[in-house]
């Protein structure tokens, strides 16, 4: 066969070795030395189309135009220079273009015996999903996966579970509305978390299908209830069913049959335990093919009509050496239906064990292993994909904060790419994954964000700046816009000195704490929709404000008595005092010097918190996880390990709660489950906004706490001033609350004018676009009265923006030291991001009836605050809502 470079002539003489494929150093071994990128070239896009005698350039043919007929409308430039890779430790190669990850051009073995790494593929066979192939994936995780497992349990704090006779008293029963489908009786029946059973994970669409309702709620519980209705259930329930049946399993949960569809309250309780029910059960089935609820499970059943819709590319390119093309589980769910909904993600991301259906084909996907029919990587019992790292997997709650945070973030970046039918949804979609890392995190949520840790996540930026703004939702949030966004990674890099007094830059998830330490500028409160505050930012009272010691540094900025009066001591700032302790504060604010966390601010801060992460000792007793707790075998293994005195009272403490929670919810027992809730209840169910609030405050009654809200501020006031006669401040008007939480503090405020960005800056933005998961918005200048630029803005929508040349308000967050991607501030000569400069984050704002709404985050020089326009820099109380 005629080759076409030196890479395919050496590929033409690869040969088995004692009945092996190569292994990675064989393969290396046996081809050209690798070029300075790490590859071989295999020449332009337009010279490799034109190779049509070698079977290895019409493969890579072959896979760069499935790559990009998927994610670029635009062609091909026939200039594109195209190569192959080979990672550590894999066998197969993989493209420069359009991506290194997700596709790879694999051998193919005929056995198991002859593979020599997980990426090893294998042919197909004709239709039909191999059950015993999957049920063999099934056993080997639960023998073998310590990590997989659904609820386990030390024998020595069994006892204290035991002992203290805490399990007995949990009642399950009361609180928990969990039914599902018994597939061996043919009907609904309720049962408790802790039974074996399977969840479906599918894409509704517009398709009419049969429910679960008040209506037929009775006959749907009786034994063969369902056997009359079986030809009304859609596709992909029907063969979901088909297959619990096939693998031995009883007891299936789909949402629209095993929650009362018309009964509001039955469905905001299911909605509360999604964690529980998509976490604990033994495996997810993942619909991931089609566009709505017909699409079934390709390859389930064993006819020649249900082939496989994506054929297998096969090509021989050597004597007895066989390629073909691979794709990961994220390429292929990157590119489906399935992951457009933003209901799908944390049914995706929740489970300990996916079973994946797919391009026809199934694909395992668990803690520690992933497994497909095109591969050999079962011979593997561990053996996680690179490609699939995309695909968040959830750590537990008590794994301390840093897995949680991380988690937190890319899981709420991918969510901001999905689609939702109803606005209302934004929070609730995702509860199942934020309440859990909230407990992680050791934080209340604030409209959907970790309430303590508002220093960083109130600073997310617009990937391309057109947001669409969610009115029912505050605008410091995500869930307050539709659209892409992410978190900047900058926050998580630090500047260490060196002993030679230079410094050195480092990036690292442990930085966060630094950023928060060091960094921190506002004294956070919130005000929920009930009227209840919380603060959200721990330090002494006795200590002075870190606003203070901001306005300390300017003193020609501030009038000497501003400098000298501490802001949150200021009584011209009554109205927000009064507000922040009209409900007091829960006292929950964590300290990072607990051994939960690890975290303390002493002199050794740095190295006791990395010595903490690294040996393990974070994960704990957490009394937040507690909350999460719907089943009884979740609540024994969080309680399991308690081991000191102060954890056992801070859990008689919260027994005590629920018991409340407990006989309340048996008072209200109906047939179906919980009789009308009344608004207390609805605060203990539903905690999507934060952590007193529910779900449902833009449905049910927001206007009447939103008014309860306002007199409770109004009354405060009146009682001062019956309480003090000399009480004699200026009169505040206090807003019309939104139905949302909102941020009540004091920071400084400036304005500066917006700028054009010069072409060779839009040239460098878009030179680098599709390059990095980081590109964000392009940053638009900011402009002293000199004219200079002195920071940037990257709006949250450029049609929501001001024109160029506008005065606009900005609001001091935190510090920063380091220009984030595509900053405007690049545009300054001598900037070395491996040196900290002195920078602020701010927020771009405007005003609604006395509420400020973000329309945009960005970061100024610390010296534009002296050159800024007027009205001058000023200390202002904020509502942000």
């Amino acid at each position: 066969m005629s080759t076409c470079t030196e890479l395919c002539q050496k590929l033409n003489r690869v040969q088995l070795q004692h009945a092996q494929l190569p292994s990675h150093d064989e393969l290396l071994a046996q081809l050209p030395p690798l070029d300075s990128d790490g590859g071989w070239c295999l020449g332009t896009w337009c010279q490799l189309q034109q190779r049509q005698q070698c079977a290895f350039c019409k493969l890579v043919v072959d896979a760069v135009l499935g790559s990009v007929k998927k994610t670029h409308d635009e062609d091909i430039d026939s200039n594109q220079a195209i190569s192959v890779l080979v990672f550590p430790d894999e066998q197969s190669f993989r493209l420069s273009y359009p991506s290194r990850l997700g596709t790879r051009i694999a051998f193919v073995a005929e056995n198991a015996a002859q593979a020599r790494g997980p990426d090893t593929a294998r042919a197909l066979p004709g239709a039909g999903i191999d059950i015993s192939r999957l049920n063999s994936w099934l056993q080997v995780c639960c023998d073998n996966h310590g990590a997989c497992q659904q609820h386990q349990i030390e024998t020595k704090d069994e006892v204290v579970v035991r002992d203290r006779n805490f399990s007995s008293s949990f009642n399950e029963n009361a609180t928990s509305n969990f039914r599902v489908i018994d597939v061996e009786s043919g009907c609904i029946r309720r049962v408790a978390l802790d039974v074996r059973y399977v969840t479906l994970s599918y894409v509704w669409g517009a398709l009419p299908m049969l429910k679960l309702q008040k209506s037929n709620f009775e006959t749907l519980s009786q034994d063969r209830g369902l056997d009359g209705v079986l030809k009304d259930l859609p596709n992909t329930v029907s063969d979901a069913i088909k297959l619990v049946k096939a693998l031995g399993q009883r007891y299936l949960w789909v949402d629209g049959l095993c929650l009362v569809q018309d009964d509001l309250d039955d469905v905001v309780l299911g909605i509360n335990m999604m964690n529980s029910i998509y976490r604990g059960s033994y495996f997810t089935i993942v619909a991931g093919s089609g566009t709505d609820a017909n699409a079934g499970l390709p390859g389930l059943e064993h006819t020649e009509e249900d082939g496989r819709r994506v054929p297998q590319i096969i090509r021989e390119v050597a004597p007895g050496i066989h390629m073909t093309i691979l794709h990961g589980i994220d390429w292929h769910l990157s590119r489906s239906t399935y992951n457009e909904r933003g209901w799908t993600l944390q049914e995706l991301v929740l489970p300990k064990r996916t079973v994946i259906f797919i391009n026809g084909q199934v694909y395992y996907r668990c803690q520690e292993s992933n497994w497909s029919e095109e591969t050999w990587a079962e011979k593997w019992i561990q053996c996680l994909d690179a490609d699939d790292s995309n695909i968040s997997r959830m750590p537990d709650p008590v794994d301390g904060f840093l897995p949680s945070i991380w988690a937190y973030q890319k899981l709420c970046e991918d969510f901001s790419t999905r689609n939702l039918r109803n606005d209302g949804d934004a929070l609730r979609a995702l509860a199942g994954v934020t309440r859990p890392m909230a407990a992680g995190m050791d934080c209340i949520m604030v409209e959907g964000l970790p309430g303590y840790y508002l220093d960083h996540f109130v600073l997310f930026v617009a990937s391309h700046g057109d947001l669409r703004r969610r009115d029912r939702f505050a605008s410091f949030s995500w869930a307050g816009w539709e659209g892409r966004i992410m978190w900047p990674r900058e926050n998580f890099v630090w500047f260490n000195e060196k002993e030679d007094g230079t410094t050195e830059r480092v990036q690292d998830t442990v930085n966060i704490f630094k950023h928060l330490r060091y960094h921190r500028i506002v004294s956070w409160k919130s005000l929920d929709a009930t009227g209840s505050s919380e603060d959200l930012s721990f330090r002494p009272y006795e200590l002075p404000s870190l606003l203070l010691e901001v306005i300390q540094q300017f003193p020609s900025l501030f009038h000497p008595t501003t400098s000298e009066t501490d802001p949150l001591r200021d009584p011209q700032f009554e109205t927000h005092r009064i507000f922040s302790h009209s409900s007091g504060s829960s006292g929950g604010v964590p300290h990072w010097d607990r051994i939960r966390t690890g975290y303390s601010f002493g002199s050794k801060w740095e190295n006791s918190s990395v010595e903490a992460e690294q040996s393990g000792a974070l994960p704990g007793f957490n009394i937040k996880a507690l909350d999460l707790a719907n089943g009884k075998s979740e609540f024994n293994r969080l309680v399991s390990r308690i081991d000191n005195i102060h954890e056992s009272l801070a859990l008689m403490n919260w027994m005590a709660g629920r018991h409340g929670r407990v006989r309340r919810a048996l008072e209200n027992r109906t047939v179906i489950g919980r009789q009308s809730l009344s608004h207390d209840d609805e605060l203990e169910l539903s905690s999507f906004r934060n952590s007193r609030d529910m779900s449902l405050a833009d449905e049910k009654g927001a206007s009447g706490w939103r008014d309860r809200r306002i007199e409770n501020g109004r009354g405060a006031m009146e009682r001062q001033k019956q309480e003090n006669p000399n009480f004699s401040r200026k009169t505040v008007d206090i807003p019309a609350f939104p139905p949302y939480t909102v941020l009540d503090f004091i920071t400084i405020s400036l304005h500066l004018q917006t700028g054009t960005n010069t072409p060779q800056h839009n040239q460098n933005i878009k030179s680098h676009s599709h390059k990095s998961p980081f590109d964000r918005i392009s940053g638009t200048p900011l402009l002293s009265k000199k004219g200079q630029i002195v920071g940037s803005l990257h709006p949250d929508n450029t049609h929501l923006m001001e024109p160029p040349g506008s005065t606009i308000e900005l609001l001091l967050i935190t510090r920063s030291h380091t220009p984030t991607v595509s900053s405007a501030l690049f545009q300054l000569d001598k900037v070395d991001t491996n040196k900290p400069m002195k920078l602020f984050w701010v927020l771009h704002v405007i005003w609604k009836d006395g509420i400020a709404e973000r329309r945009g985050v960005g970061q100024i020089l610390q010296s534009a605050l002296e050159d800024a326009f007027e009205p001058a820099p000023c200390v202002k109380p904020i509502f942000l809502g």
